[in-house]
């Protein structure tokens, strides 16, 4: 038997540990739930979801995330719990205490002891677990010292915009392309496979039509809806492209795909988002579909939070007798 650390919980296999499936799992940051984009965007996208919900996704429609935030929204993920009571909630998300709890998290624990090679492409998002994963990606561009020297000086702010289109336009591009990569390199072991694209997170790189906006065009920290929404509109292309692709092989693999957290829209009409609640409830709204070979998604639900994704895979696959956490989300003051 297997146990998780920190659990106190011994897992029993619901079936035979070779039998379970390779995992994708995805993260598209700041991609906003489909009822919020288009209460506050403006943006109808159930054509898309529609074309996922064909090809066997289950799509949970008010699901949420738990935090405002990405490092505490991905440490509840990937711990699936809540954060330590001892971590208080305006914490700087770059602190070494914050990073010390993302470095070894349960899933990936959980993966390392079912015998999986777990693989992390982070391009531009380093969560900080790259010494626990067998084999990790990051952006030769996303250090530590352009993130936290160059970019707080006025000349490393216009150097840093320098490169970000050229960056993150070309981390999305190369995220993909590793993704549908790994999908053909199939191996005698299985594979948990988690990606991180900052996308559709601004700076908006990408028009609708996959063309890239000229660099003087391109606001390192700006909002526009209209362009953001157009990031949406490419990945949507490219999403279902890369779900062919991956649901192409046998056995097929159980895939994943989340935002972090949604976002705030840009504030052109006070009438409309004059109000906090207003804010968090864009921020929390997320994207949340799911895919599981054999169709059974009766262990999950339209208003799933993230903290339970990988709770609700190890009940399906692993032990039926594994408790979902209640779903909380929790507003992180700006800081």
């Amino acid at each position: 038997m297997s146990t998780i650390s920190g659990e106190g919980h011994n897992l029993h296999f619901n079936s035979q540990p070779e039998n379970l499936p390779d995992v994708y799992f995805i993260i598209f940051d700041a991609y906003t739930g489909q009822n919020e984009l288009k209460e506050y965007f403006g943006f109808d996208n159930s054509q898309f979801l529609n074309e996922l919900g064909d090809r066997g996704f289950f799509i949970a429609e008010n699901s949420r995330s738990n935090y405002t935030k990405t490092p505490w929204s991905m440490y509840s993920i990937l711990n699936m719990d809540y954060f330590p009571e001892q971590i208080e909630l305006s914490t700087d998300p770059n602190s070494n205490q914050l990073r010390a709890f993302l470095k070894n998290t349960k899933v990936f624990e959980l993966f390392h002891k079912l015998g999986y090679k777990t693989n992390c492409i982070s391009l531009g998002f380093d969560l900080g677990v790259r010494d626990n994963v067998d084999n990790f990606v990051d952006s030769p561009f996303s250090t530590e010292f352009i993130e936290e020297s160059i970019s707080s000086t006025y000349f490393g702010y216009i150097t840093f915009r320098a490169f970000f289109k050229f960056q993150r336009g070309a981390d999305v591009l190369v995220t993909f392309d590793l993704l549908n990569s790994l999908s053909e390199k199939r191996a005698n072991f299985r594979d948990f496979t988690y990606a991180h694209f900052l996308c559709p997170h601004s700076p908006f790189i990408f028009k609708a039509d996959g063309t890239k906006y000229k660099n003087a065009e391109i606001n390192l920290l700006g909002k526009s809806n209209e362009k953001y929404l157009g990031q949406i509109q490419y990945l949507n292309k490219r999403i279902l492209e890369l779900v062919d692709r991956l649901q192409s092989v046998n056995p097929k693999p159980v895939i994943i795909i989340q935002s972090d957290h949604g976002e705030y829209p840009e504030e052109i009409d006070p009438e409309q988002m004059k109000d906090q609640a207003s804010r968090f409830d864009s921020r929390t709204s997320t994207l949340n579909v799911t895919y599981y070979p054999d169709g059974d998604y009766s262990l999950l639900y339209s208003e799933i939070t993230s903290v339970n994704t990988f709770r609700a895979f190890i009940k399906k696959y692993i032990d039926s007798s594994f408790e979902l956490k209640k779903d909380v989300s929790y507003n992180l003051a700006p800081r």
